[in-house]
Formats: C-alpha cells, sequence, structure tokens
C-alpha cells in the first residue's frame, strides 16, 4: 500500500512541512517531501494527476495571457497580431487549454511509453520486496515480459534472486541497464500489440545514464509500463538524506511495508541527480552506486 497524494492520505507529511518548514531539496528527502506537499488549496483534495493538470492549467493561462499582451506590442503596427489572435481563439474554442499550450509551445513527441510514479520505500529490504510484488501482479496483466533492470551488479544480484525465487506467469528476466538493446528486444519477439514492464531497482547518480532506459523503452515496437523502485537506503538518495529523514518518517507513522509515490517527488530526485553530475569528475565504473560516487563524486560524498 503506497502513501498516495490526495485525500488526506500525506497527511504525515504536511505535518513535516508545517513543523519544519522545508523550502528546498538542498539536504534531504524531507525537502522532497516539502515540493510535495506544497499545493494550493484548491488542488488538495484532488489525485495527484489532477493537481498537476489544475496546475499546468492555471500556468497555461498565465503564458497564453503574458504571449498575447507581448504580441499585441511586438505586432500591432504590421497587423500581423490579428491573424494570430482569430487562429487562437478557434483553436481555444475547439480544444481545452492543454491544447492550447501545446499549440503555442509545441507538444512533447507521442509515446509508447507510460511512466509510473516514483515508489520510495524506507529500506533496502522493502523496496526488493515491494518490486518482486509489482513484478508479480504485473505478470497477471496483459504483459507478456517483464524486465528487471540494473545499473549495478550489486543491485543485479538481488533482482536475479527475486526471479530465482519467485513464480511469474510471463518471462521475467534481471538485466543489466548495459545489455538493454535491440537484440534483446528482439529475443522477446514484440509486437504493436503486446505490453511489456520494465522495471528498474535503482536511479543512477547521473541522469543521463537513466535517460538510456527510456530511450530503450520508447524505442521498442510496443507499449511499455516504466518504473523506478528506490529507497532512502539507496546511495543516490542518502547523498542527500541522512538516517535521521528515516527516523523522522518512522515517527510520523510511515511503515516499511508503505511506500512514497508521487511524479513530483520523481522530479525532485532528477534534479539531486543534476547536482551529483554537476560535480562528478568522471563515470568511472564500480560495482555499486556507492562505490560510484566514492570514485567520481568524493567531495559530495565526504560532505553527505
Amino acid at each position: 500500500m503506497g502513501f498516495l497524494l490526495g485525500n488526506g492520505h500525506l497527511h504525515w507529511t504536511r505535518w513535516l512541512h508545517c513543523v519544519t518548514g522545508f523550502t528546498g531539496f538542498t539536504a534531504s528527502l524531507a525537502s522532497l517531501l516539502h515540493g510535495v506537499t506544497g499545493f494550493t488549496a484548491s488542488s488538495q483534495s484532488l489525485s495527484d494527476d489532477e493537481a498537476i493538470t489544475l496546475e499546468r492549467n492555471e500556468y497555461d493561462g498565465y503564458r497564453c495571457g503574458r504571449l498575447i499582451s507581448a504580441d499585441a506590442k511586438s505586432f500591432d503596427k504590421t497587423g500581423q497580431i490579428a491573424g494570430r489572435l482569430a487562429d487562437l481563439v478557434t483553436r481555444t474554442q475547439k480544444e481545452p487549454l492543454m491544447g492550447l499550450f501545446d499549440f503555442l509551445f509545441g507538444s512533447k513527441k507521442r509515446t509508447n511509453v507510460t511512466i509510473a510514479p516514483e515508489r520510495i520505500w524506507l529500506t533496502h529490504d522493502a523496496k526488493f520486496s515491494g518490486l518482486a510484488t509489482e513484478a508479480e501482479e504485473r505478470s497477471n496483466s496483459e504483459t507478456v515480459a517483464i524486465l528487471l533492470v540494473a545499473h549495478f551488479p550489486d543491485v543485479l544480484e538481488q533482482l536475479e534472486f527475486i526471479v530465482n525465487h519467485h513464480t511469474f506467469n510471463v518471462p521475467c528476466k534481471a538485466v543489466s541497464a548495459n545489455d538493454l538493446n535491440r537484440e534483446l528486444a528482439q529475443s522477446l519477439h514484440l509486437d504493436e500489440s503486446a505490453v511489456i514492464d520494465v522495471i528498474v531497482g535503482e536511479r543512477h547518480p547521473l541522469p543521463s545514464v537513466d535517460d538510456r532506459l527510456a530511450g530503450f523503452a520508447d524505442e521498442l515496437p510496443c507499449r511499455c509500463r516504466f518504473a523506478h523502485h528506490v529507497s532512502l537506503q539507496d546511495p543516490v538518495i542518502r547523498v542527500f538524506a541522512g538516517d535521521w529523514v528515516t527516523n523522522v518518517l518512522n515517527k510520523m507513522g510511515m511503515k516499511e511495508d508503505e511506500a512514497l509515490e508521487s511524479q513530483m517527488v520523481s522530479r525532485r530526485i532528477r534534479a539531486a541527480q543534476q547536482k551529483i553530475e554537476g560535480q562528478a569528475s568522471g563515470s568511472l565504473d564500480a560495482d555499486s552506486a556507492a562505490a560510484w560516487l566514492e570514485r567520481n563524486c568524493p567531495e559530495l560524498v565526504a560532505k553527505s
């Protein structure tokens, strides 16, 4: 059971926000939680996706107004603004505001990949247990294959244990992120009607390396459901969150078999990775994320 946004399910994180007053993601996971709970009063009763849509719609309206105002100043003398405004009005009548946002600022490439919210667990054991449970549940769905992915050998070993000691109704394979390639995809005999699940057991310290996984999923000929599981004990998270964060969350009622889920948390983790990337002296190979950080970001590790 996860701690989902909306309907008061994250009441303990809102309490944390009030007590501590954290304002940014600079030192701990508590900063992540502040970002998660920074909703307006009108969006606190909504689901995560609904709240994101509400905030983006409000932002779109603001940007649209600013753009039209700027256009009026820039093009009024030439008369070009009239045609553009007429086009905007026509499109707005036919499409929701999100369509107007795409029209003004460009839409993203359509993708066959569905990215699930980040799942953050308190401990390594809880993370791998939750990952195994999700894989078993996915094997009972429409999926035709499941890939459990690791960046480093220590996590890959844990994923191989899950594959060998759990029962799945479809092929389930533990693979290194370095082995995600066209040959692997072809060996799965996928077509456009298929669905595959890619479940990643850790975050790489570098966001560019994580992006390669999403790139692999996007190149598959079928639909792909993509998910990440991390824990507060993962080295990438511990760079910013010490043991005291776990202790605080425990006291607030978060249990080991529960996970925090939010797209916003995923964005905070991405910000953490970008900070690591900015301070990394290189990208030397290692057997674990902890060893990678020690080899490539010794100063950052020393501060954590």
